[in-house]
């Protein structure tokens, strides 16, 4: 996933000179992850769709096993302006605010998880609750448009649709489509980390330092009596 890897190079946690290779090897798995599932189901996906090109529209259409497309009804410019909006204004609601909400929701969800001072969380337990909180946000979130929720996970698939048999209509379908998930993705992430950050983390951050402050100040005391009682000069004269 691309946002935990981004999410962390913005909040000064992860090397920014890193962040390109890594996020292209997610694009590449994502990559890879379509071509498996194509090849595992290629001969049931030719007796699904007949003779002739794969289908990206219509009743025969297979793309959406590996891609998002909006529902029927769904605008997709307005859509995504909306989008940006309700991040900053979320009581108002636009018809498709999946991918930035879901994106932000997830963000928020993985940065609590990955928080070290939330001890509540054990580390082991840390992956299932990032799968499950992916699985409410696909059950609450997920009619309109599926979810991506990763740009990775969306434009990777697509591309091996561009030369999988699909063609350019996996990116030309549905008033090209294809961009929403990649930019509002991006921006959901973006402003979930940073909405822990300014909420959650930023607070507990001070918490944390101001204990550590005082601990400190406790062991120098501690030190200083350890250092009077051990200084010679200061030992009482025997009694005669």
């Amino acid at each position: 996933h691309s946002f935990p890897t981004r999410r962390s190079s913005d909040l000064g946690k992860f090397p920014w000179k890193k962040l390109g290779h890594y996020i292209a090897g997610q694009y590449l798995g994502a990559f890879l992850g379509a071509a498996l599932v194509f090849f595992n189901y290629k001969d049931a996906l030719d007796n699904f769709t007949g003779p002739g090109d794969y289908q990206v529209d219509g009743p025969n259409a297979t793309a959406g096993i590996f891609v998002t497309f909006p529902r029927e009804g769904i605008s997709n410019f307005n859509g995504a302006v909306d989008q940006v909006r309700l991040a900053a204004i979320p009581s108002l609601p636009p018809p498709n605010c999946l991918q930035v909400i879901g994106t932000a929701l997830l963000m928020m969800a993985i940065s609590a998880i990955n928080l070290p001072a939330n001890s509540k969380v054990s580390s082991s337990t840390g992956p299932l609750l990032v799968a499950l909180s992916v699985v409410a946000i696909g059950i609450c979130f997920g009619f309109n448009a599926g979810y991506a929720i990763n740009p990775c996970r969306d434009l990777g698939p697509r591309l091996f649709l561009l030369v999988a048999g699909w063609g350019g209509q996996a990116f030309s379908s549905h008033n090209h489509w294809w961009w929403i998930p990649v930019v509002c993705c991006h921006l959901g992430g973006f402003f979930g980390a940073v909405l822990h950050w300014a909420v959650v983390e930023c607070c507990w951050e001070s918490k944390d330092q101001c204990v550590m402050e005082k601990e400190k100040e406790v062991e120098v005391g501690n030190e200083a009596s350890k250092s009077q009682l051990s200084d010679p000069s200061l030992e009482l004269c025997p009694a005669p």
